[in-house]
């Protein structure tokens, strides 16, 4: 048996984001030998175009879908509490605000010795209730044996919050090298939007929200367009 079993436990929605291709693509290359994960997903009842696990299985990995009914569903707990029993599970892994609050109270309930690690992939929720949740989970985190920042500004933010630096290790989103090699490319987007001898062809792929400053990037695009009437510039 493996020395570590970990469970990697996130709530998300429809086909998720980098969070999500981190944990496939993590899961999927780790040393089988010396780790065995286990990828659990909660996901609200409603969503129907949630397709993280048809990735996951697609992979060969171990997935457990868990649906809930309504944003604090208990049920989701006893749940789990099976999976990690199932899979002698040591370490749990959480993402996001929710999934570190029930991998917090598992430990406590499934009363065996189970070690926590979360990664902040950043707090995007807009307004007073995203402050009241990154509030409480940053609070929450001084709980967790250990924790991963997807950037340095995030691990900064961490500290900025009170939690020693001694727990926190700034670790970028894994990519994988071969799926965006350019020999992967089956067309051209050039000659997809005929851009014909446009130069250069400027792109930005990304959630259009405040964190992501697409703000930045239209004023760059404003200043190359009037010294380069000849580039053309590519939103997705």
């Amino acid at each position: 048996m493996a020395k570590v079993r970990l469970l990697e436990l996130r709530n998300t929605y429809k086909w998720g984001g980098g969070p999500d291709k981190t944990i496939l693509l993590s899961a999927e290359r780790h040393d089988r030998s010396r780790v065995e994960v286990v990828i659990s997903y909660i996901r609200d009842a409603r969503d129907r175009q949630f397709s993280i696990g048809e990735k996951a299985r697609a992979k060969g990995l171990t997935f457990y879908e868990i649906e809930e009914r309504g944003k604090f569903d208990l049920r989701v707990l006893s749940m789990l509490k099976k999976i990690i029993i199932r899979h002698d599970i040591n370490l749990i892994h959480s993402h996001d605000y929710k999934t570190d609050l029930f991998a917090f109270l598992l430990r406590h309930y499934v009363r065996r010795p189970v070690k926590l690690l979360s990664t902040a992939h950043a707090w995007v929720m807009i307004g007073i209730r995203g402050e009241i949740y990154r509030y409480l989970d940053l609070r929450l985190m001084r709980c967790f044996d250990s924790l991963i920042a997807v950037s340095h500004a995030t691990k900064e933010e961490m500290l900025q919050a009170g939690i020693p630096s001694n727990l926190i290790s700034a670790i970028h989103n894994g990519i994988d090298t071969q799926a965006w090699a350019r020999a992967a490319a089956t067309g051209s987007i050039r000659d997809e939007l005929k851009l014909g001898q446009s130069f250069p062809v400027v792109g930005y792929v990304g959630r259009i929200m405040p964190e992501k400053d697409l703000e930045t990037w239209l004023r760059a695009a404003a200043l190359l367009a009037r010294n380069s009437p000849k580039a053309q510039f590519v939103l997705v």
